[in-house]
């Protein structure tokens, strides 16, 4: 996750008393990598809301041809 924040990516754990493993997302959440705590559920709508979002731009267009302000992912 430390990778993904480097890139400036947004990152998400999923919330401990939801988890399997509760041990795995409470690792991320307590290394503060995490923008976003939420249930499965919540983490799938907002992956659709950010996926809609005005500055980030569809995957077929080039890495280079993408200005430095929209690179969220």
């Amino acid at each position: 996750m430390l990778a993904i924040k480097a890139a400036g990516g947004i990152t998400f754990a999923q919330e401990e008393r939801t988890a399997k493993y509760p041990a795995m997302p409470a690792s991320a959440i307590t290394a503060a990598c995490v923008d976003f705590v939420l249930p499965p559920e919540r983490i799938a709508l907002e992956l659709t809301r950010l996926a809609g979002h005005a500055l980030v731009l569809p995957r077929n267009e080039e890495e280079s041809e993408r200005p430095e302000h929209a690179k969220l992912f």
